[in-house]
């Protein structure tokens, strides 16, 4: 979490009774002024950015009253190429393809309605 916290994992249930923490409350105090420090730091540079790219926000607010939806191309010709380079865009049945090979599913989607909707059920 942080330097002051460290690294830590409480177990999720030990059979303990319901509602006590595995950590002092002085523990859970320093939780809490981590998170705080986090979130506030985390916010003020949003804020940071959000003001060094003023220009660019306007650009997309008055876009976005004009048209209401604005895709990848529109954003792009609004604001130039991303600064990291071109985006690969993909599809969503794509996405969904990447994430079977990732689980070790070898199967191809196709494949898998096509054995759903066989013959009919056997009694």
């Amino acid at each position: 979490m942080s330097d002051r916290v460290g690294l830590v994992c409480f177990p999720e249930d030990q059979g303990e009774e319901k509602g006590r923490r595995p950590y002092s409350k002085k523990f859970a105090n320093l939780i809490d002024v981590e998170a705080r420090r986090l979130i506030s730091k985390a916010y003020k540079r949003t804020e940071e950015v959000l003001l060094q790219n003023k220009d660019k926000l306007e650009l997309l607010a008055e876009a976005l009253l004009k048209k209401e939806t604005l895709n990848y191309e529109d954003v792009e010709a609004l604001l130039g190429p991303p600064p990291f380079g071109a985006k690969h865009l993909i599809e969503p049945a794509e996405f969904e393809e990447s994430l079977r090979k990732d689980a070790g599913d070898t199967k191809p989607t196709s494949d898998t309605k096509s054995e759903n909707n066989t013959s009919s059920p056997k009694i």
